[in-house]
């Protein structure tokens, strides 16, 4: 006598609950790529300030990696960081030379 294993009948929730957490970590994904596309920032330094590894950044970027929440809210964090330093430091040069009176 063969067993077969019987597996319980999906529910369109269970499906829906799959299909949607899909979308959610496509959405991500490109998210993640976008952001690395248009940030000045050199992959390295992104995960650096992030506190993740460059080489997951770069699967994500290619596609060979989904993006985890936790690793979107790492690099949108390091890249408004970033940009608050570099804002600074553009103050910084612009005080300069209203120093001067060039400006």
């Amino acid at each position: 006598m063969v067993v077969q294993a019987i597996s319980p009948p999906l529910s369109v929730s269970s499906i829906r609950s799959y299909y949607h957490n899909m979308e959610d970590e496509k959405r991500r994904t490109e998210a993640v790529r976008d952001a690395l596309q248009l940030s000045p920032a050199s992959v390295r330094l992104l995960a650096q300030e992030a506190g993740v590894s460059d080489t997951l950044l770069r699967l994500t970027r290619d596609g060979h990696r989904t993006a985890m929440p936790v690793v979107v809210e790492a690099l949108a964090d390091a890249l408004e960081r970033m940009a608050a330093r570099d804002a600074k430091a553009a103050r910084v040069l612009r005080d300069t030379l209203k120093t001067e009176g060039r400006q």
